[in-house]
């Protein structure tokens, strides 16, 4: 596997989150060859490049300090693969019913201890 494609897995990997089976198959190599390739990646993606700027300047507090104020003053910006799904409350009354209706219909069953 050359570097270019071992850094390309290592990405797909970080960015999809598949099993190994799958990345073995988009790389035409076996899962654990993909899984082999990842971590070996990984450990050098982890030492060139930062995890962020706040984990660059942690150890030194004025600069940790300078930085939260400059971060503080944009509007932060997420990808919307990484934002949280808000779930509705609003059920149509049919839903609403058909759901009362379901969990009528299944008793529940007594808890009992055994001491």
């Amino acid at each position: 596997m050359s570097p270019k494609e071992g850094v390309c897995l290592c990405l797909v990997y970080l960015r999809q989150k598949p099993t190994f089976d799958i990345l073995g198959l988009l790389f035409d190599i076996s899962k654990t060859k993909a899984n082999d390739a990842f971590n070996y990646w990984v450990k050098i993606l982890r030492e060139i490049l930062p995890a962020s700027q706040m984990e660059e300047v942690e150890k030194d507090s004025q600069k940790y300090q300078e930085l939260r104020k400059i971060l503080c003053e944009h509007e932060l910006i997420v990808d919307s693969a990484e934002q949280a799904i808000l779930m509705t409350c609003r059920l149509s009354r049919a839903k609403a019913a058909l759901f009362w209706q379901e969990k009528d219909a299944y008793p529940e069953k007594p808890v009992s201890c055994v001491a």
